[in-house]
């Protein structure tokens, strides 16, 4: 599940998030819109850049880190996979993790990125969540004989800029699913332990 969660992030990343692209409001372009009109961009940059990527395998962590991760709300959602751990920890550690857990998310998913074979992503529709700067974007991943998954990718508007704070597959939220890991840890070895251990993890050499 943690790759199926991966596999649809990282079509995320290449789909939804161009940069430049941004839109305070939907009278221009919705997030549908957006989807399907940075498509192309993004796509365009991961096929031109296909040669350098296979010689250095670490070019992919930097095309995310460069052109992706500015629009991801990486503090929310580094908030919400602690939980009430958030609440107690101190700023310093709130920003240690939230720096950490971010370079654990691109690592993560720049791997996932290097397997990448031209799946089809067909958005389906946007909805309006109960709070007014909240949208769900509906979609289906195909996979040559095999079902197609279906995700649904959270943006929230932060400052005239949408951006992604959750991914759900099949009923299962990023957030959530990262949160019972990190509480499971947490509880065990403390919040400095376990930033260290992210940290120590993430200055590892790509591979």
């Amino acid at each position: 599940m943690y790759r199926i969660l991966a596999l649809c992030f990282a079509f995320l990343l290449v789909t939804f998030l161009a940069p430049g692209i941004t839109h305070a409001t939907e009278k221009t372009t919705g997030p549908l819109e957006m989807v399907r009109s940075a498509s192309d961009a993004i796509l365009d940059r991961v096929i031109a850049d296909k040669e350098k990527i296979t010689k250095n395998r670490a070019h992919v962590v930097d095309l995310i880190n460069d052109l992706l991760i500015p629009h991801i709300d990486d503090k929310t959602i580094a908030k919400r996979v602690l939980g009430k751990n958030w609440n107690n920890a101190s700023a310093t550690q709130q920003e240690k993790f939230t720096l950490q857990f971010r370079h654990y998310l691109v690592r993560f998913y720049a791997q996932v990125l290097l397997l990448y074979s031209g799946e089809k992503v067909e958005y389906s529709a946007v909805e309006k969540a109960s709070q007014p700067d909240v949208r769900k974007v509906s979609s289906l991943i195909s996979r040559a004989g095999e079902p197609p998954i279906e995700a649904a990718y959270r943006v929230e508007l932060r400052d005239e800029i949408w951006k992604v704070t959750d991914i759900i597959v099949d009923g299962i939220s990023l957030v959530q699913a990262n949160q019972a890991q990190f509480k499971h840890m947490i509880a065990r070895d403390g919040l400095d332990k376990v930033s260290s251990m992210l940290e120590a993890r993430n200055n590892r050499p790509f591979r």
